[in-house]
């Protein structure tokens, strides 16, 4: 299913992305978001050429979230596939997430992510390092998938878990909300089918993403929050160690996101951003650092644990804190 807000000129090529699978059986469900540049106008056309497109109007904007768990409720196949309106599917992915879930008869199959950071240059995220092109692994025992690796949009789920589970969006987020949804998944699934294949193109220079934009106080309180429902998801069923991993690791926070809170913020709203960091880490008595966490980020991390919110301010501004803020995201973790 595609969520749509306007991205008119680009829509086609995703759409078509899947619809030029050759095997698989597909239902396109677009959800018009209530765009305004003419994607409705797209949507209407492809869905007149062609049986397998079906549109959804939700009339106003609602937001991803909310424009997905309406595709889902409309869904009637017995697997849901997420895509972007501004992303692509490579040729055939479908068709080997499929045969990889049917073959293993799990409900849940993850393939690898090809990001591309600018129109040139891309880079293929969270090798599994395996060598079996099919790997059934649980979230309670694989290091790699506590990591909820690559994004929500590389995985093929069986309707029936969603159902079963009520997994749905977050919409009062609007970050995070993706990694949570695949999160629940992957637990609820209990076995999971890894792909070692490319099977989602993410576009990263083209949409409205939180790494390319100053953050507001929303943004960023929904990215210590998301954190805590995962944590919780996690301690719920038994995986202390990994909550508190999620909780430890602010590294890839602190580089796409805090470093900007001395220009997007006030100084009134980074103090409430960094109270509701010290009251997450007091909810959950963690450390707000782990053992990878790098000395210049403990400094940061130990003024605002300490309530020193003017200093920590201050040091976002300098080099020090900015040292490394150009690195890739989470490395990748071990398949076990």
């Amino acid at each position: 299913m595609v969520p749509v807000f306007n991205t008119a000129e680009l829509l086609r090529a995703a759409v078509s992305s899947v619809l030029d699978h050759s095997s698989a059986q597909v239902e396109v469900i677009c959800i018009d978001d209530g765009s305004s540049d003419g994607s409705a106008q797209v949507l209407e056309s492809m869905a007149a050429s062609d049986s397998r497109v079906t549109v959804l109007s939700l009339g106003s904007n609602h937001g991803a979230s909310a424009a997905r768990n309406a595709g889902i409720e409309r869904a009637r196949g017995e697997y849901v596939f997420f895509l972007d309106s501004d992303d692509t599917v490579p040729p055939g992915a479908l068709d080997v997430l499929l045969s990889a879930a049917v073959e293993t008869g799990t409900s849940l199959a993850i393939g690898k992510l090809l990001w591309f950071k600018s129109r040139e240059e891309s880079v293929s995220e969270y090798q599994q390092g395996a060598s079996d092109p099919i790997v059934v692994a649980d979230i309670r025992e694989s290091s790699y998938l506590q990591t909820v690796p690559g994004c929500h949009c590389c995985n093929l789920y069986a309707r029936a878990l969603l159902e079963l589970h009520h997994i749905r969006y977050d919409t009062d987020l609007t970050y995070g909300e993706d990694q949570l949804f695949q999160a629940t998944a992957m637990v609820c699934a209990g076995k999971v089918t890894i792909v070692d294949e490319v099977v989602y193109v993410y576009h990263h220079y083209r949409g409205q993403s939180l790494t390319r934009m100053p953050p507001g106080l929303k943004n960023l309180l929904d990215d210590l929050e998301y954190k805590r429902r995962m944590a919780r998801l996690f301690l719920d069923h038994g995986m202390e160690g990994t909550a508190r991993r999620v909780l430890g690791f602010w590294s890839y926070s602190i580089r796409q996101y805090w470093l900007q809170i001395p220009e997007a913020l006030s100084r009134e709203e980074a103090s409430a951003f960094f109270t509701s960091f010290r009251s997450m880490a007091a909810e959950f008595a963690i450390s707000a650092w782990s053992e990878r966490t790098p000395d210049h980020h403990r400094h940061l991390l130990g003024l605002i644990m300490s309530g020193h919110d003017e200093q920590a301010l201050a040091y976002l501004a300098t080099a020090e804190a900015h040292a490394g803020s150009l690195a890739m995201p989470r490395p990748t973790a071990e398949l076990r």
